[in-house]
């Protein structure tokens, strides 16, 4: 029933997929993946002894109360399917006649390798119980291959994920069952072709595929130009990834926005222009989304750690809008002196602070269909020019932005939860005048609808400006500012915290200064700094450390947890989670402190391309 002639090499799934496919997500080897992912730090973790407890008592509820329900319903053992492809897995999205109505074709490609046997006996033991069931299927042959099309009623598809969802304690999963699996059937296509497991819901994909397999000829998303060069940057070194056609959805959006335009025409008045929302064409334009003809994203090791990359296939030539802000000219991007070693988080962009505000001006101008952000800056202008005539915001606060944006967080004060959800961070902007600018923001603050003020203090030779709510906030005193800021040197400064503002405003400099980190510095190398615009640093050693602190003093549960960070969960929720992921059985940071280390990660261009990329180092003491 089921072809299993074994093709001497299955091709990659850009030889596979139609040239127009719309996006692809690929594991090329799923046994590699497997493999990189055991020698990473987390894994090796994992396996730790001083995590048996919490694991062992992790995996027994989790096969308990996860695995056995859904086995239970679906009357099948999931460890005979989670090893059972060992080649590539991916998913397409497939471009087709009726696109625009119906969305892309999905398609799933998986290969079993060797197990191309155990795949067949599954197929036919899933198709067994589905006639068992009552269920409707019929058998369709594409190119040959025998497919097996199961007929999907709604009200049954319901009914499974309702039993699914009962087993966790979700009750009401949807109220209004269709009253026949008849209505809203839909059909999904499952075959198999040597060691390759086919799923989709539309033949002619499905066709289009096996066509590749044979050797048609037919043009594939390897004749891609944009796919092309997203696999020559880091497809063919990556563990997986994934790709989008950015021009193509693009198209099929102003495509389908076209048509609605044209049906309608005859049948609405003279519409106003401000009335006339932008068209998608114009959106994209003004964002300078228009020049990018792919996305894409990759995983992948070398020996000195892992990275993770993410791409916009656009010419330097094509770049506008938002785009054409990136750095075309090489700028430090280290840390300054005064960012201390032991900071949790640290990021440095230079982008051009007042091209940066004419750009948005002029991609919501272009956007919108009345100037709002004209009218705005008229509206602050006329409002302080009554107290000072000379005032000019464009002059007194635009010009005065450098091109030096930096930020920087060090470790939460204390292990209590509020702490560890707020820790002091402070922000810095770049100004050729920075007095200048700290005056236009004391200015404009109050006026912005007297709900707030500006109280002045001096410190340290300098002047410190907070600013104060003119109303009792909620569980806050009046006199507690929002924000204070000063001007230091270069920098305008903010923060919310008090204490880190006047360490800063002292200019005493750290003991230990970050940019005296070897292994960072080592790290940084990986980004191609030269012609970036943008660098951050995240401590996950340190991030870490306070977070299993706070949780060993304060007799944390995973359900505080859910609480600090604002995840909304039921009590009967929270007992289950609970019940299963027991944080009191987790070791202390020394126990495990060896697989924590630090992530780097920049945004630079190339003459082809603006890439996002992030590096993680192997922590020192994992390297072999």
């Amino acid at each position: 029933m089921l072809s299993t002639t074994q093709a001497a090499t299955v091709p990659p799934a850009e030889r596979l997929l139609p040239h127009d496919t719309l996006a692809v997500f690929s594991i090329p080897s799923v046994k590699s993946l497997n493999e990189a992912s055991e020698r990473s730090p987390m894994m090796q973790l994992w396996r730790d002894p001083a995590m048996r407890p919490f694991r062992e008592n992790f995996t027994k509820k989790f096969e308990s109360t996860v695995v056995k329900p859904i086995e239970d319903v679906l009357q099948i053992k999931l460890a005979d399917y989670t090893n059972l492809i060992t080649g590539q897995f991916t998913i397409g999205f497939l471009n087709t006649e009726n696109v625009v109505e119906k969305g892309p074709a999905t398609i799933l490609i998986a290969d079993a390798g060797d197990r191309a046997s155990q795949l067949q006996s599954n197929l036919i033991a899933i198709r067994k119980k589905w006639v068992d069931g009552g269920n409707k299927l019929r058998t369709e042959k594409i190119r040959d291959v025998e497919f097996t099309v199961y007929i999907i009623g709604q009200k049954k598809l319901t009914e499974t994920f309702q039993k699914i969802a009962e087993k966790f304690g979700i009750t009401e999963l949807q109220e209004d069952l269709d009253e026949t699996n008849t209505v809203n059937e839909s059909e999904l296509y499952v075959g198999q072709k040597g060691s390759l497991l086919l799923v989709g819901g539309d033949p002619k994909s499905l066709e289009a595929v096996l066509a590749s397999l044979d050797g048609s000829g037919r043009q594939t998303l390897s004749d891609s130009p944009s796919f092309k060069f997203c696999s020559s940057y880091h497809f063919r070194k990556s563990q997986w990834y994934l790709w989008i056609n950015v021009r193509g959805i693009m198209d099929l959006i102003i495509k389908a926005y076209d048509e609605e335009q044209k049906k309608a025409k005859d049948e609405e008045s003279e519409v106003s222009v401000f009335a006339k929302p932008p068209s998608p064409a114009q959106i994209f334009d003004a964002l300078g989304l228009s020049g990018v003809r792919a996305v894409s994203a990759a995983y992948y090791e070398d020996a000195d750690g892992v990275y993770f990359e993410g791409l916009a296939f656009v010419p330097m030539g094509e770049r506008k809008g938002l785009l054409d802000l990136l750095t075309k000219e090489k700028k430090d991007l280290m840390p300054p002196d005064f960012v201390a070693a032991e900071v949790a988080t640290w990021a440095r962009w230079r982008i051009d602070g007042a091209k940066f505000w004419n750009t948005m001006l002029k991609v919501a101008g272009e956007i919108l269909p009345f100037p709002v952000a004209d009218q705005l800056i008229a509206m602050i202008n006329s409002a302080m020019r009554e107290k000072n005539p000379d005032f000019d915001f464009e002059k007194d606060f635009v010009k005065n932005l450098g091109d030096d944006f930096i930020s920087y967080e060090m470790p939460p004060r204390t292990s209590k939860p509020e702490d560890l959800a707020s820790p002091p961070k402070i922000y810095l902007i770049g100004s050729g005048d920075p007095e200048k600018l700290v005056t236009t923001v004391c200015t404009v603050i109050p006026e912005l609808g007297g709900a707030l003020t500006v109280k002045e203090r001096e410190f340290a030779g300098r002047k410190i400006y907070s600013v104060i709510p003119t109303v009792v906030r909620q569980s806050k005193s009046a006199k507690e500012p929002i924000i204070s800021f000063a001007a230091v040197n270069r920098y305008i400064a903010f923060s919310s915290d008090t204490a880190l503002l006047e360490e800063f405003v002292r200019q005493k400099g750290p003991d230990a200064k970050l940019r005296e980190n070897e292994q960072l510095m080592r790290a940084l190398r990986k980004l191609e700094l030269d012609s970036a615009t943008g660098v951050s640093y995240l401590n996950n050693a340190v991030s870490m450390k306070a977070f299993l602190g706070s949780l060993k003093q304060n007799g944390g549960t995973v359900t505080n947890i859910a609480d600090l960070f604002g995840i909304p969960l039921e009590a009967q929720q929270k007992e289950k989670l609970a019940n299963w992921i027991d944080v009191t059985l987790l070791p202390s940071y020394d126990a495990i402190s060896k697989y924590f280390h630090f992530q780097v990660t920049s945004l630079f261009t190339t003459p082809e391309a603006v890439i996002l990329r992030s590096f993680a180092p192997t922590p020192p003491m994992l390297k072999k």
